[in-house]
């Protein structure tokens, strides 16, 4: 654990979510990509596209739909939305951090937070309940065979 970017009221837990971005591709040939610009570890995991456009999440889909980019880096649960060619973005990384205001942080009600989170974490690390439960996000109802399920991580206190 450690401070949030310096500031002293907020704690970084650490990762909570990993793998859970998916790259969504509209053509074969790749040259351009879109990601979301405050996400740095997207754009590493995209780094052998030549033209990377930082853009914010809700506009990905307009520009894969009009073509101004070959493909777009997003979280799986926004990606399966879109059409396109689905694919891992990569492995082993953290896609998302619980970060929370030290002043909470020995409360019951924080406890009690953390342990109902780990007991979640366990259940959605289930692949199959994973994908049934995106499946009532979908449309289609199908999920994309060759995109993994992302992991959640427990949280440890000390």
């Amino acid at each position: 654990m450690n401070s949030f970017g310096g500031n002293k009221e907020f704690e970084n837990l650490g990762s909570v979510i990993k793998n859970s971005d998916i790259v969504v591709k509209n053509k074969k040939d790749l040259d351009t990509i879109a990601y979301e610009g405050r996400k740095e570890y997207q754009k590493k995991l995209i780094k052998d596209y030549s033209v990377k456009y930082p853009v914010k999440a809700n506009s990905i889909p307009v520009l894969l739909e009009r073509g101004v980019v070959d493909a777009a880096i997003l979280d799986g649960i926004k990606a399966i939305t879109i059409r396109g060619d689905y694919e891992e973005a990569g492995e082993n990384y953290t896609t998302y951090n619980m970060v929370v205001r030290k002043a909470v942080m020995g409360t019951r009600e924080f406890k009690e937070f953390i342990e109902k989170y780990n007991e979640v974490a366990e259940e959605l690390n289930d692949e199959k309940l994973y994908q049934k439960e995106v499946k009532i996000y979908l449309k289609e109802g199908k999920w994309p065979k060759h995109v993994s399920t992302p992991r959640f991580q427990r949280i440890k206190i000390l």
